[in-house]
């Protein structure tokens, strides 16, 4: 008896749990600082928008996409180690560029969607 009253429990509190609510950020230029540009690691839900033609920097640092990152415009430059993981959606929208920037080997590790949708 116990146990059958526990189990109703669980279940009615998990049914009262509201789900987090998905979260909208904008990088508009500069160098990528964890919790401070976007979460890290982006939510599923989440979503990072990189808009403007300035450049953008994940200079010495990691970052991990677990949501969707839309690239509108502008360069995105992989300075100095650091580590980009991509395991939800990278959608690039225009004519973007993905460069080195110098200092240690950087990488761009692809578990996710790498997508094109438009520009030339």
């Amino acid at each position: 008896m116990q146990k059958s009253i526990f189990l109703m429990a669980l279940a009615g509190s998990a049914a009262i749990a509201a789900p987090a609510a998905a979260a909208t950020f904008t990088w508009t230029g500069g160098t990528y600082v964890s919790g401070v540009t976007s979460p890290n690691p982006l939510a599923a839900a989440d979503v990072l928008n990189l808009t403007t033609g300035s450049s953008k920097s994940f200079d010495g640092s990691a970052f991990t996409n677990n949501g969707t990152v839309n690239w509108a415009d502008g360069y995105v430059f992989l300075t100095s180690a650091s580590a980009v993981t991509n395991n939800g959606i990278f959608n690039a929208t225009g004519d973007n560029g993905l460069d080195f920037g110098g200092g240690g080997a950087s990488s761009f590790t692809n578990s996710g969607t790498f997508r094109k949708s438009a520009g030339a």
